[in-house]
């Protein structure tokens, strides 16, 4: 009985087992052939059905489909009918899906079905950046992803990535790993900026669209130049040399520099040419800034010659300063004429009063403010009289002795270039060392040596020798001259305050048996009773004048000072009740002697217009008043430095604009880093702070 038992649980054990083993290979081996299913990404909420692309049960029909594994989308279900099997409804939940389903044909077939379905989010996270990239360069640039979003978001499979708006610059391509983020692979064209939208999808199911600005920056910039020459009141269409033979991407030029009359213009085949009618003689340089569609940037200097034909017999067109003449006698005003009709003597020696004179009206003949002349070999009918006491006022030169200048001694190519230097506002050279060996740094010519030299104004006479006390000839003069003024400087140095004692008159009165006084506050500097001081003022049509007088008393809220210094208001006591009538609201008081003038150019510096006084923006040619120091004075905006870039003769509420050139209508006594008002109407509505002036 015992034994008749075991046998019998041994049968059913073995029994049991075959049918497990039996289930086992039926599961895991009983499809015949594979089928994978794959499709594009489907939204969440968004009705879909899957079908299989290559699936075909023949005379067959389908009699059971059945999931033997992985995960369906929640929302959808499988399907079939006699010949087709498939996934339907409308996904809830984002994610990656991969049911398998067994289908059974009526032959006994069964065909394994292996869907892949990824569910995105209806909504895409949204980021730009801007990616900077090297014409001709092979680079490769990951989008940052994970920069300013939320790490949750992301898991590290990437499903893939598309150009869905824009483009990317020529040359670069677009690539995505399921490990990596969107990859920008390639070498770029050309210098160019493009935008680019690029959608993302992740596994998980989320969406990200990058908005990217890509700014190809050029390969490299070269510089060349040429000379055009033309004639005045000759028509001219001419093309410019600029060494660039690919099509035209830009170009742009320094505002300003053309010759008058001349226009310019370009095409993408064509290129930058100039044209029109030259008006006025001169030599004018102009900047071509030039990119082409391969991204190199030619900086092109083109320096016009206008000037007639040479009548000189002994400037051959070969010389060096061949030029430099035809400059010198077309420059308006000119700067020099020849010795006869037909002859300009250009090795003759050149005087100290040649080349004052040659400066001077280089210059624009300034009018000097002094009417003293202190030496005696300087009279008033010579050419070089105005010049001269020009040259001594602004500190270009003074005479050999306290009453000789010595106008007919010669000139040496030391004092040349120390004269330009000290004419052009002393401007600091970039070097401190030099190689000629007759140039010494105790000298006083050492930094005008070393500033004539960097900016191409003269070399040495060998690579070692300046020879600084040689004398100068009339067509070395030229040269130094037309070099240095060629670009003309656009502008020079204005007043620099330092220690000098100014005020600016606010009332002027006289006081019964004393005199006139005039009142205002110290602006800069010390004044003592006792010191001689001169007035700058104007008379009924605007011209200057030039007052002298002594402090005969000061006086502060009805205290009698010695002495007044900056932030002082005060009275000063200047002389006889004549004076009154002279000197006006506005006139500056300095000292004898002292380096502060007035100018009669145009004043260079940077505008403000205030939104708080202006809500439209200030336009080149509307009408103004300044208001300098304590008077009102009329003038215009020249130049309101505008390129082809920006709104050319606009300035807007809260803008602020260098290198704005304007005018006033008399003279005044202004410096470096004063703030003038700009006003119209009774109301102020922006600064103009001075930083130069032109001649």
């Amino acid at each position: 009985m015992t034994r008749t038992k075991k046998i019998l649980s041994l049968l059913m054990a073995l029994a049991m087992l075959t049918g497990l083993l039996a289930v086992f290979a039926t599961t895991v081996s009983a499809y015949d052939e594979y089928v994978n299913v794959s499709c594009d990404p489907i939204t969440v909420g968004t009705d879909t059905s899957i079908y299989p692309k290559n699936f075909d049960v023949g005379s067959a029909q389908i009699k059971s489909m059945v999931r033997v594994s992985g995960e369906l989308p929640p929302g959808m279900c499988g399907y079939y009918s006699n010949v087709s099997a498939f996934l339907s409804d409308t996904p809830t939940t984002p994610g990656y899906y991969t049911p398998s389903y067994d289908v059974t044909l009526s032959n006994g077939k069964v065909i394994r079905l292996n869907f892949y379905v990824l569910v995105i989010k209806s909504s895409a996270k949204e980021r730009s950046e801007t990616i900077y990239l090297d014409a001709m360069t092979y680079q490769s640039v990951y989008l940052l992803h994970r920069e300013g979003i939320d790490d949750s978001v992301f898991t590290d499979l990437y499903y893939r990535a598309e150009i869905v708006d824009g483009n990317l610059p020529r040359g670069m391509k677009l690539i995505v790993g399921e490990a990596d983020p969107p990859n920008v692979y390639g070498t770029p064209e050309c210098a160019e900026q493009t935008t680019a939208t690029i959608r993302t999808i992740l596994y998980d199911g989320n969406v990200i669209e990058d908005t990217v600005k890509f700014i190809v920056n050029p390969v490299k910039t070269i510089k060349s130049d040429e000379k055009i020459y033309l004639e005045p009141g000759k028509t001219y269409d001419q093309y410019l040399n600029d060494k660039n033979t690919d099509q035209y991407r830009s170009v742009s030029i320094t505002p300003g520099t053309l010759p008058p009359g001349m226009t310019w213009s370009s095409g993408e085949v064509d290129g930058p040419h100039v044209k029109g009618t030259p008006t006025k003689a001169g030599m004018y340089q102009t900047k071509f800034t030039i990119t082409n569609f391969i991204g190199e940037v030619n900086e092109h200097t083109v320096t016009f010659v206008v000037s007639g034909k040479n009548p000189f017999t002994d400037v051959p067109s070969g010389e060096y300063y061949a030029e430099s003449v035809g400059w010198a006698v077309n420059h308006d005003p000119v700067v020099t004429k020849g010795t006869s009709d037909t002859t300009f003597s250009p090795d003759d020696t050149c005087t100290r009063g040649q080349i004052v004179t040659f400066l001077w009206r280089a210059l624009g003949e300034p009018e000097p403010s002094t009417k003293t002349n202190p030496f005696a070999d300087v009279p008033a009918t010579e050419y070089y009289y105005k010049a001269v006491l020009w040259a001594v006022e602004n500190g270009v030169t003074n005479g050999v002795d306290p009453t000789h200048f010595g106008p007919d001694q010669g000139c040496t190519r030391g004092q040349v270039v120390t004269f330009m230097h000290r004419a052009f506002g002393l401007p600091e050279p970039n070097a401190a060392h030099t190689l000629f060996t007759d140039v010494k740094e105790d000298q006083y010519y050492f930094k005008p040596i070393l500033w004539a030299v960097e900016n191409g104004i003269t070399n040495g006479t060998s690579p070692s020798t300046f020879e600084p006390n040689s004398t100068c000839t009339r067509g070395q003069i030229v040269t130094f001259l037309c070099r240095g003024m060629v670009p003309e400087p656009k502008e020079f140095p204005v007043n620099v305050l330092g220690d000098e004692f100014l005020i600016y008159v606010e009332d002027v009165f006289n006081v019964t048996d004393r005199g006139t006084v005039v009142t205002g506050r110290v602006t800069n500097g010390k004044v003592k009773t006792g010191d001689k001081v001169v007035v700058y003022s104007w008379d009924d049509s605007g011209n200057l004048l030039t007052i002298e007088a002594e402090v005969g008393g000061i006086e502060m809220f009805h205290k009698i000072l010695d002495e007044a210094e900056k932030g002082d208001n005060v009275g000063l006591l200047l002389g006889d009740s004549s004076l009154k009538d002279q000197i006006q609201r506005g006139s500056a008081v300095v000292m004898a002697g002292s380096r502060l003038k007035p100018y009669t150019g145009n004043y260079v510096g940077t505008v403000y217009c205030d939104p708080k006084g202006r809500t439209s923006p200030m336009k080149q040619e509307h009408k103004f008043q300044y208001f300098v120091a304590t008077t009102d004075v009329a003038g215009d905006f020249l130049d309101m430095n505008f390129s082809s870039f920006n709104d050319a003769r606009n300035i807007y509420p809260g803008e602020t604009r260098e290198g704005v050139v304007i005018e006033l209508s008399r003279p005044l006594l202004v410096y470096q880093g004063m703030e003038i008002s700009i006003r119209a109407g009774g109301r102020t509505f922006g600064t103009f702070t001075v930083t130069g002036r032109q001649r």
